[in-house]
């Protein structure tokens, strides 16, 4: 039992830190820098945006691979261990768990999206 327990202590800590952490820190990434003690010509605005929206996106690409190698590496937790009579990992439940986080990685993004056009409303 110790061992299982070893093993779902792992994918938690898995889980907990390198997936909802990361997408979390993702939602609430603005993609824009709107500094409310400057003023700025309409060039220097855009210059400022795409500077910033292109040092984001690498930031959540990053973040987006970093998820992606987590769920690689509970889907090895689960293959890899070992069980008194050996059953390989459904294919549809790894497909499943694939969907799920695809799914909150792009409500993740939404949000930030989002929220970043409302930073640029007010």
């Amino acid at each position: 039992m110790s061992k299982f327990e070893e093993l779902v202590r792992k994918v938690c800590d898995i889980l907990e830190n390198r997936v909802e952490g990361n997408l979390k820190s993702i939602s609430k990434t603005l993609l824009v820098e709107l500094p409310s003690d400057q003023s700025f010509t309409l060039e220097q605005f855009v210059m400022l945006q795409e500077k910033t929206t292109k040092t984001k996106t690498a930031m959540l690409d990053s973040k987006n691979q970093e998820v992606e190698r987590a769920i690689s590496d509970v889907i090895h937790l689960l293959k890899t261990f070992p069980l008194e009579t050996p059953t390989p990992l459904d294919k549809e439940a790894t497909e499943a768990l694939w969907v799920h986080y695809a799914k909150l990685m792009y409500l993740s993004v939404l949000r930030c999206t989002k929220q970043s056009f409302f930073a640029l409303k007010k």
